[in-house]
Order: structure tokens, then sequence, then C-alpha cells
């Protein structure tokens, strides 16, 4: 059965998935939550959802690689997402704001490191760096009291976005091995960590979720920052703060610990209502490539670290390229081995990327002959943002844009 012409690249620095969007008459129904990196020593373990004919199953990652099709009566599971507490078209678009935000602090320190600059204070400039965040509870609270807590997150968030012209940010809740809940978020500039606790701390303390014998100097863990300065290994490191793996049964792993001193597994609950945040501005389209030439596809498929199979009844719809995996040994720091795309497809992904952060940040647009060096190009069409009636990308909508 030979594809048509209409062949799509979703891209986003780690990995290419590459595939016809038809395959003779028929429109491909088979699309994938998470792509996960994946060791050929370990891949037995880590289970995910696949979407399939509209219904949703879980899988064992070998299965996942393999692409066979969902069978319930086997070794595959039909999943409710409603009773997930991280829906399947929430991981899609918690993902997709996570590589935003990674991929345009690395388009800023690759091109243009000026976008994010800012003045700490008076003659004194600064330039905007990752943060990262942790919130937890110094007493124990009951499961039942998470929607309350996350009130009080709320609260806290809007008040440090306000105080600190914070633009970018994503959060995330999940339990702790002793119940609690607490809260992972990763802020677009360094926040003073004495500003933060302080302000968590009043909130817990107004509503008796402190130690009365303990001062607030006392109240030391309740708060953690870590400024995340290499912006090559950034979404390489939050995600793994973020990380949350399951069973087959959709129970949820102890990250730190996955397994007690008799192999048995360690599992922590689920967080009541929703899990996660993002800003509005983290909203857009991952960067891709439409009605790509044989030329491109050459491109994408001649530099990477290894690739998989999609299959679809039996037959091969596109293939997932991995360009950069970290590498975790016991023992040692982790560290990232990486080979790059071709550069005639990098530079245009980082530069979408680029456009959007000097909107975000300076609300001017880029140099126009760096926008056209991305997006005036017969050979490929990228989805954007920002279009004309035509549906095709426009400068002139883009300068134009108030975000």
């Amino acid at each position: 059965m030979q594809t048509t012409q209409k062949v799509n690249a979703k891209l986003n620095g780690d990995m290419a998935v590459l595939y016809p969007v038809y395959y003779g008459d028929n429109i491909i129904d088979r699309t994938f939550s998470t792509i996960k990196p994946w060791d050929p020593d370990t891949f037995f373990k880590s289970p995910d959802l696949v979407m399939y004919n509209k219904k949703v199953y879980r899988c064992t990652a070998k299965n996942y690689i393999s692409g066979e099709t969902p069978d319930e009566s086997k070794h595959y599971k039909l999943t409710s997402i409603n009773d997930q507490g991280f829906k399947i078209s929430a991981q899609k678009r918690f993902r997709n704001s996570l590589d935003n935000f990674c991929n345009m602090f690395l388009a800023c320190y690759r091109y243009d490191k000026n976008i994010l600059a800012y003045e700490i204070e008076k003659n004194n400039i600064g330039y905007r760096k990752p943060t990262f965040c942790t919130l937890t509870l110094p007493v124990k609270v009951d499961p039942g009291e998470d929607k309350n807590i996350k009130r009080l997150f709320d609260d806290w968030l809007q008040a440090i976005i306000k105080s600190n012209k914070v633009r970018l940010y994503i959060w995330r809740a999940e339990a702790q091995l002793s119940g609690n809940i607490h809260f992972h978020i990763v802020f677009d500039r360094f926040l003073d960590y004495k500003q933060l606790k302080k302000k968590w701390y009043n909130l817990l303390k107004i509503n008796n979720l402190t130690h009365k014998r303990l001062s607030y100097e006392e109240h030391s863990r309740i708060v953690w920052i870590q400024e995340l300065p290499n912006p090559e290994l950034i979404k390489h490191e939050l995600s793994g703060y973020f990380a949350q793996d399951e069973d087959e049964e959709g129970n949820i792993y102890y990250k730190h610990k996955k397994q007690d001193e008799s192999g048995a597994p360690v599992y922590v609950r689920k967080i009541q209502g929703r899990q996660w945040g993002d800003c509005d501005l983290l909203k857009y389209d991952p960067f891709t490539i439409n009605n790509i030439t044989g030329d491109l596809i050459e491109l994408l498929s001649s530099n990477y670290l290894f690739n998989k199979q999609i299959i679809s009844n039996d037959i091969k719809v596109g293939e997932l390229y991995i360009y950069k995996q970290i590498i975790h040994k016991k023992g040692k720091k982790p560290f990232l081995l990486k080979k790059q795309l071709h550069k005639y497809i990098e530079d245009r992904m980082l530069i979408y990327h680029l456009a959007r952060a000097s909107k975000i940040y300076t609300n001017k647009p880029i140099d126009p002959t760096i926008w056209g060096y991305c997006f005036d190009n017969r050979n490929i069409e990228i989805n954007h943002a920002y279009r004309n009636d035509k549906k095709l990308p426009c400068y002139d909508t883009y300068k134009n844009a108030v975000i």
C-alpha cells in the first residue's frame, strides 16, 4: 500500500515523530499519549497509555514499542479516562507546555540571550534562568483535604507571580510517601528563597498547618529551590522532577524508591482533583512540519541514537527517532547522551520558539530575515500560531500580535 504525499513530522529537540497523515484513503487513528525515553535493557518495565479507535488502553512498554494492536483479552487493559488522576489529554498538554517552556529558553540562549534580560535593580541587568521549587507541608494532612490545600497553593502562586513579574510557570501536585500532598513548580526566573518561604509559611499558619512548637526558622523544609542554569539539560531535569511512573494496574510508584528491601513495590496515593497547571502563554502548538519532502525525511533519519516503528494493523505508519537521552547509572551522576538534529531542522525549530519568547518578554518581533529563514521556505510547510486567513505563517500577523 502506497502512502500519499501528506507526511508530517513533529519535533521537540529530543525526538522526531515522522508519520503519514493518510495511508491510502484511511486516516491513521492511532496516536500515542506520551513518548518516553527507552533503553533496550529496561524497556519491559515502563507501562504507557495508548489511544486506539478513540479508546484508551494500558500496555507494557514492550508492546508499546512493537506497536501491536490492543487486545483486551491478552496483556492490554482498557483504561477509563475519567478514572485516571492524570488524564490522557492532560498528559499531552502537560508535555507540550513543558517542551515549549524548555525550548524557548534553549532558543534564547542559543540565538539571543538579551530577550531574557531584566532589571534586577537600578542599572543592574540579569538574565532569566528557570528555577525549580518544591512546597511541602510540615504536618500530617488527611487526603480529603487535597482541594483545600490546593486553594492555599493557588493563593501562594498568584502572589508570587504578581510580585515577581513571572511570565511562564508550570506546576504539578503529587503525594509523598507519608500521604501528604506536595507541589513542584518551575518558574521562568530566579526567585528569592526567603520570600517564597515566608508567603507559604504565613498561609499555612493562618490555616493551622504548622508545628505550633516550632518557630518560623525551624520550619526549614517547607520550601526548597534550585536554579537550572544549563539550558541543554533543562528539559531532562524537569522531566525527572515531574515524572510519575505507574504499574499496569494504574498504581503510582514512589519515584524515589520503587521497591522496598524485600522487592515489593512501593506506591503512593493519587491526588484528588487537578494534578497540574500552567500559564496560558505556554499553550501553543508544537513545532510541526507538514507535507515534507523525501530529502527532509532523509535529514531526519540520518543522525539519531535509536528509533522505533509505529505500527497500526500490521502496517508501519511512522517512525520515532530519538536524538537525546539522559543516562542513569547506579552510583554515578546522570549524564546526557545526544546526537544533533540536522542543523537545517534544529535552527528552524528553535527560531519557532524564539519568535514566541521575543513577543512574551519584549513584546517585539524577531528580525524579519530570521523569520524568513525559518518560514519562507518552499520545500516545507510549518505549523505556526500566527497565521493569516490563508492559514500560513504570516509575519505581519505575528508582528502585530499582543501577548
